[in-house]
């Protein structure tokens, strides 16, 4: 199932008229440093809300992804779960994509792109802020509580997850991206809306580097190298060949082998 555009779900959402501002951050225990080979390797992302411009947090999208010089790749697995501080922002009391392989939420990641590679798309999710919910059991939209003042009081997780280092030697990173955000203009009691702005987006953090002790895969430089080995093994096998028949017609009087001693 295609991903939702989270933004275009959720109403009332119209362009900053302020420099309201959402920090976004990547963190990782082992940011920085040398690993071996299946490390398990944790990631959080973790935002923060500018005060006084806003009521806090309304919808919050980051993809997560292998930058494109890795020296090689995996399938990231999506975020552990959705925090207790972010379920407003999740199904089924939210706005969020459909969960896929078996989730009941999309909030923690969508794995998209080639096999073997995937990232992660539009982590996150939103706020109901249309002042009405949907019918229980619509498992989209079903609370019309809105939360106020998210991220306002120091930075919360949006979600955390971790994956095994690949078993290629080399110095991976994982980075922040297309990173989309609203806040609320005015919070009201439903049956009322809750109009929302686009927020400037900034990273404090947007990316973890770590290195992977192991094989490396060979430069073009070393391709060339091995290709020469191989050459050169080519050659002294058809020598040895050669050497082994002129030892054998040497050895051979009158048509008929003859037992060297």
């Amino acid at each position: 199932m295609s991903a939702l555009v989270i933004l275009e779900v959720a109403s009332l959402i119209v362009a900053a008229g302020a420099q309201q501002t959402v920090t976004v951050t990547l963190d990782s225990s082992r940011d920085g440093e040398v690993v071996a080979a299946g490390a398990t390797i944790d990631w959080a992302i973790s935002f923060a809300v500018s005060t006084g411009d806003n009521a806090g947090l309304a919808s919050l999208l980051v993809d997560l992804e292998q930058d494109e010089a890795n020296p090689a790749f995996l399938d990231l697995p999506s975020a552990d779960d959705v925090p207790t501080a972010m379920a407003n922002f999740s199904l089924p009391n939210g706005i969020c994509n459909p969960g896929e392989s078996g989730s009941s939420t999309g909030y923690i990641g969508l794995q998209r792109g080639t096999a073997g590679a995937m990232n992660l798309r539009q982590i996150g999710g939103a706020q109901n802020n249309a002042g009405a919910a949907l019918p229980a059991g619509s498992g989209i939209a079903e609370s019309a509580t809105v939360v106020f003042g998210v991220g306002q009081s120091g930075g919360v997780i949006l979600a955390s997850g971790s994956f095994s280092a690949p078993h290629i030697g080399g110095e991976y990173t994982l980075s922040l991206g297309d990173i989309s955000a609203t806040v609320f203009s005015q919070v009201n009691a439903s049956p009322d809306a809750s109009p929302a702005v686009e927020a400037t987006t900034d990273t404090g953090n947007a990316e973890i580097v770590f290195t992977v002790l192991g094989p490396s895969i060979p430069t073009s430089s070393a391709w060339g190298m091995i290709a020469m080995a191989i050459g050169l093994l080519a050659i002294g096998t058809i020598v040895f060949e050669r050497q082994g028949i002129l030892q054998f017609v040497a050895a051979t009087v009158g048509g008929r082998p003859r037992k060297r001693m």
